[in-house]
């Protein structure tokens, strides 16, 4: 999503949260826009209306990436060009298709000579004759040097099915269960929410910490 479709994606998971009678806090919606962040709004509308025409119950965001581009697919051109766009620079982790390099390749002196619509155009053209005849595709990791951004890229890539873990381990930074709190409860001050929100939000995580016996 573009940061223009925010306000239709908020639309989209309101009307949804309605049919099912629920309420979304400010909280919740930010964390559906996280989660759901790096899919087109088209495919997250499709997303949202298939599950709701198959299920009595409100959707998670692990129900709707179900509905998602995943591995049986190959993505949009957009969405693929937003991967290629990343892969120019050597910091950036990209986890991509061959159909999405070959299309790279193509529109790389374009691009190299500063025009970027135009290298955009000429990648969605190319990506989308190559992937006319493509099988399923298959992901591989096209490692940057910064790290952090490797390891994150490369979890989403596994969360998202599009590579197996024990192809992906090797890039991932250990997991830090104290950092992690640390930025979900940064994240609590970000939000639009009341403050008895805030506080349900922050009790929560306390609960959760407590269980898996994290100090302070």
């Amino acid at each position: 999503m573009t940061h223009l479709d925010k306000k239709k994606f908020a639309e989209l998971i309101n009307v949804c949260a309605s049919i099912y009678s629920k309420e979304l806090t400010n909280a919740a919606l930010a964390a559906f826009y996280e989660m759901l962040k790096d899919y087109e709004i088209s495919d997250i509308d499709k997303a949202f209306y298939r599950h709701m025409k198959t299920s009595k119950f409100f959707p998670t965001p692990a129900d709707i990436i179900e509905y998602l581009p995943g591995d049986q697919n190959h993505m949009g051109a957009d969405q693929a060009w937003g991967i290629a766009l990343k892969s120019f620079d050597e910091a950036q982790t990209v986890v991509m298709t061959m159909e999405i390099a070959n299309a790279r390749d193509a529109c790389l002196e374009i691009y190299h000579s500063g025009d970027t619509t135009a290298a955009r155009m000429a990648f969605r053209d190319a990506y989308n004759d190559v992937i006319k005849l493509s099988g399923k595709p298959e992901y591989f990791v096209s490692p940057g040097w910064d790290k952090q951004n490797r390891s994150i890229e490369v979890r989403l890539a596994i969360d998202r099915g599009y590579i197996k873990y024990e192809k992906g381990k090797k890039y991932l930074i250990n997991y830090n269960p104290e950092i992690k709190f640390k930025q979900l409860m940064d994240l609590s001050e970000k939000w639009d929410q009341t403050e008895e929100e805030r506080k349900a939000y922050i009790e929560s995580l306390n609960k959760l910490k407590n269980i898996i016996n994290i100090k302070n």
